[in-house]
């Protein structure tokens, strides 16, 4: 079946190529699939990811002097991998006690695996540091933000990390 539906996919692909006049896409990597699939390249336009600049340079990062606070900003979906940023954090908090833990992102899109977030902070013994904030305005708790976290398994252009840098927040990701 998965050949079969990628057989459909590529087909409707190079049926779309074929008959547009421009073909866009949010990154420059996806050309190699589209010129792989008969699209031409005097068709291909990028019109890349962007932020709102204004919305966040204006925003300070936490003082040294608050409690040390690490996020990761997210659907909580196996995608994002959030277990693995969890597991991080235990690490971290073995070295520093006071650590405030936040994944702020919608949890109801995969509540099964929301779940298995949560048993894994019972285990590892963070429930009094990780903080599941479900859906929220990421401009009212990035100044209390030291560090922000991306675990994703696969991101085209994180906006994330781009809005995080843009207030000057340390940035770490990983990459799979």
């Amino acid at each position: 079946m998965r050949d079969l539906w990628i057989g459909v996919f590529e087909g409707y692909a190079r049926a779309c190529y074929e008959a547009c006049t421009v073909i866009t896409t949010l990154y420059r990597d996806n050309q190699h699939l589209q010129l792989a699939l008969g699209a031409e390249a005097r068709k291909l336009k990028v019109i890349a990811n962007g932020i709102d600049v204004s919305r966040f340079q204006c925003l300070s990062c936490a003082s040294q002097d608050e409690r040390p606070t690490v996020a990761l900003i997210g659907r909580v979906v196996p995608i994002k991998d959030v277990k693995t940023f969890i597991s991080a954090a235990a690490i971290i908090r073995q070295r520093i006690a006071t650590l405030r833990v936040l994944v702020m992102g919608p949890t109801e899109e995969d509540e099964a695996y929301f779940k298995e977030c949560c048993q894994l902070v019972t285990e590892l013994g963070l429930s009094d540091c990780v903080t599941f904030t479900g859906s929220v305005r990421i401009t009212d708790l990035m100044p209390t933000i030291h560090v922000i976290v991306l675990t994703s398994l696969s991101e085209a252009q994180p906006l994330v990390l781009l809005e995080a840098g843009c207030i000057g927040l340390v940035l770490l990701g990983t990459h799979r």
